[in-house]
């Protein structure tokens, strides 16, 4: 009899053991199993949060890591993406001017070359007129506005009767 109950002693010891241990690995497995698809790069990865110990604080907190860390790469990415969108708007501001200063040197020497002398003031009176907004003192755009008023008797519009140009004082310059 005394066999019988230390058997069945044992055998009780070893189902409570194995239950216990059960409840210690398997939230550290489902953890580990998590962190490796994280690792993977699955962000969305989550554990479900079955308890109110360490095991369940540890599940909540790594859910809330994951969540962050993935609002944090999207803000990365957004962030990036305007950056080179401000990138090539930069770039763009200052190939455009460039180019079409070129274009209208080429077009004036072209006319030049074939004796077109109408064609090649036109053109050098666009050059001139495309700075008048960089440049504006009164001293640097009086030659652009006089270039303004022959480029409009030279087109088919006619010149308005009034024309009204703001004008505000900046520390000892007129700014047009």
């Amino acid at each position: 009899m005394v066999g019988l109950l230390a058997a069945l002693s044992f055998i009780v010891c070893i189902v409570v053991a194995q239950k216990t241990t059960t409840s210690f690995t398997q939230p550290i497995n489902q953890m580990n199993q998590a962190m490796k698809q994280v690792q993977e790069g699955k962000l969305d990865t989550s554990i479900p949060v079955v308890c109110n110990d360490e095991f369940g604080v540890l599940s909540q907190n790594f859910n809330i890591m994951t969540e962050e860390l993935s609002n944090f790469l999207e803000q990365k990415i957004e962030t990036q993406r305007q950056l080179a969108d401000i990138q090539i708007a930069m770039m763009q501001a200052q190939l455009n001017p460039h180019f079409l200063y070129n274009t209208l040197d080429t077009i004036k020497w072209m006319a030049k070359g074939a004796k077109v002398e109408p064609i090649s003031q036109l053109s050098q009176t666009c050059t001139h007129i495309k700075n008048f907004y960089r440049e504006r003192t009164v001293h640097n755009n009086r030659r652009r506005v006089s270039d303004l008023f022959r480029l409009w008797r030279n087109s088919k519009y006619s010149l308005p009767r009034e024309i009204s140009i703001p004008i505000r004082l900046s520390k000892g310059a007129i700014i047009l």
